[in-house]
């Protein structure tokens, strides 16, 4: 008897677009670790992915955007940048440094955006994911913490807890009913 599990179509799910902000930290390390799973069981060409970000880490950066083949790698300080641009010298990926280069990069089309960035530090990114209607997977409270009274007022039909500090968090516009102890972790 078929549990029905091999008769579901993932050719949509598998064709999302994806943008890892943060990529070279545990989160987003963990999100291209499913990556390399979907596209070695389904095809080379699973969650093709538009961007990765990362803050400092150019060697794991690099590393990961020679693997993922991103269409775009950003690194969030900008003196970094020469390093980066020689790591992928000849591999056609765009590259793009600083605080504003990253938020651009969730600004730019893919369905799905994992938000790893620690901190207040993924507010805006995340922000910007949010109000293009993308799909935001959102493995820390921080930047929710970080919003205020604006995460109660923002629109958030994609929003995808993917750690158990977040799960409580059913909407941003329902975090401000969290328990007041959740929100001081």
């Amino acid at each position: 008897m078929s549990s029905g599990l091999q008769d579901i179509d993932l050719a949509p799910v598998l064709r999302r677009r994806l943008t890892v902000l943060g990529s070279t930290g545990s989160i987003g390390v963990s999100t291209l670790d499913v990556v390399r799973f979907a596209r070695t069981r389904y095809g080379a060409d699973a969650f093709p992915l538009v961007a990765l970000t990362a803050q400092s880490n150019v060697a794991r950066l690099a590393e990961q955007a020679r693997e993922f083949r991103p269409l775009l790698a950003v690194i969030g300080d900008a003196t970094l940048a020469p390093a980066l641009r020689e790591a992928l010298a000849g591999t056609g990926i765009e590259i793009r440094a600083g605080a504003d280069a990253i938020r651009e990069a969730a600004e730019r089309p893919a369905e799905m955006v994992m938000a790893g960035i620690v901190g207040a530090a993924g507010l805006e990114p995340t922000y910007a994911a949010v109000q293009r209607g993308a799909i935001v997977a959102l493995a820390n409270k921080e930047c929710v913490v970080a919003a205020g009274e604006v995460s109660k007022t923002v629109t958030f039909t994609g929003f995808v807890p993917v750690s158990e500090t977040v799960a409580p968090l059913q909407t941003p516009l329902e975090f401000h009913a969290m328990p007041s102890q959740s929100r001081s972790s």
